[in-house]
């Protein structure tokens, strides 16, 4: 089984978007398997002054053992990550339109709030969004996206290759440049 690998942008975001996204991702964790744990990871990227307050959270959730911690400072490990993750859990999607179209330029669907502002981006064939009612149910819905995916690699499959076709085709310079020409 190839690793499900779950990518969280850290506090240079929103302190309140990674912290429902390590709590989602507890939920997820705990729910599954031990064949599952074993092959699901965590990767999150934040600058380095803040992973301390990371670790503070990550160890009070119980998921260490299945986090890895990486500098956003490290250009070229972020983009192994982003070719090699299988989602971006990035709850708010709040002025994160540059994020996302990066996440689409490898293929990494994305989950989160839905957002008018982002509904050119965020659609049903290259991400999932839910509709925010309170910090709770938030977290269950997130959870249970990622249950879904972990069990479903062929729907996480036809995300990605969503996320990738919407860069290539709506987001790209080289689609523009065609188009314009």
């Amino acid at each position: 089984m190839k690793l499900f690998n779950v990518v969280v942008l850290g506090r240079f975001l929103s302190e309140n978007s990674v912290e429902m996204a390590l709590k989602a991702y507890a939920e997820f964790y705990f729910s599954i398997t031990n064949k599952y744990q074993k092959r699901t990871q965590l990767t999150l990227i934040d600058k380095r002054f803040n992973q301390s307050l990371n670790e503070v959270l990550v160890s009070q959730l119980k998921i260490g053992s299945s986090t890895k911690y990486l500098s956003l400072n490290v250009q070229n490990e972020v983009e192994k990550t982003y070719k090699n993750g299988s989602l971006l859990l990035l709850p708010r999607i709040i002025n994160s339109s540059s994020i996302i179209k990066e996440a689409f330029l490898y293929g990494l669907p994305v989950i989160g709030f839905a957002n008018s502002r982002h509904d050119n981006l965020l659609d049903s064939t290259s991400g999932l969004g839910i509709t925010y009612q309170n910090e709770l149910t938030a977290v269950q819905e997130l959870a249970n996206i990622l249950r879904l995916l972990n069990y479903d690699p062929d729907a996480l499959k036809m995300l990605s290759k969503g996320a990738a076709r919407k860069f290539e085709r709506d987001l790209s310079w080289g689609e523009r440049k065609r188009e314009a020409g």
